[in-house]
């Protein structure tokens, strides 16, 4: 989703993983950026790229998004902004939530900058957690809270409906 946030934006991504084309992320993108909440979500501005043929810690580089990602490079991790760590900071104070709803970056390869700060704070005592999707669990190991259900959960939280629920209804009627 991050990587067609910045694709929406105009900026350079090179070879950055965005599944089916960014079609299904795109209108949430549009959506949230235009929403009342837009100052809410944070962007991050400086992103951990590697060799897209080789993805490895060996061949990565940290850089800002500025910079524009290089042919051949893609995005595979990033540093939370600032302003993310203080939200954070704020959420383990308050016995807050969080919702991962996958791993920031390229975790399988060991790009675990954002993940393993997240889970972090996820773990912190009087916080309420969940991890979302079966990958996100296995991938990370997050003992907590979970769902397998990830892409259904996401579309609940984002619409407070999922098409299996419409279905229902429309059977219903």
């Amino acid at each position: 989703v991050l990587n067609t946030i910045y694709a929406v934006q105009g900026r350079s991504i090179g070879e950055s993983l965005i599944e089916d084309g960014g079609v299904a992320a795109i209108v949430d993108a549009i959506r949230v950026s235009e929403s009342e909440n837009a100052s809410k979500v944070h962007i991050p501005e400086v992103v951990v790229i590697a060799d897209s043929t080789n993805p490895s810690k060996r061949n990565s580089r940290v850089i800002p998004i500025e910079e524009g990602v290089p042919e051949r490079h893609m995005i595979v991790d990033f540093v939370l902004p600032d302003s993310a760590e203080r939200v954070l900071e704020r959420v383990v104070a308050e016995s807050g939530r969080i919702v991962l709803a996958g791993t920031p970056g390229v975790y399988t390869n060991g790009f675990d900058i954002s993940t393993k700060r997240v889970i972090r704070a996820m773990q912190e005592k009087g916080v309420k957690s969940i991890a979302l999707g079966a990958d996100t669990v296995s991938e990370t190991g997050f003992e907590g809270t979970s769902s397998v259900g990830g892409g259904s959960s996401l579309y609940f939280l984002a619409r407070g409906t999922t098409p299996v629920i419409e279905a229902l209804e429309r059977n219903k009627q």
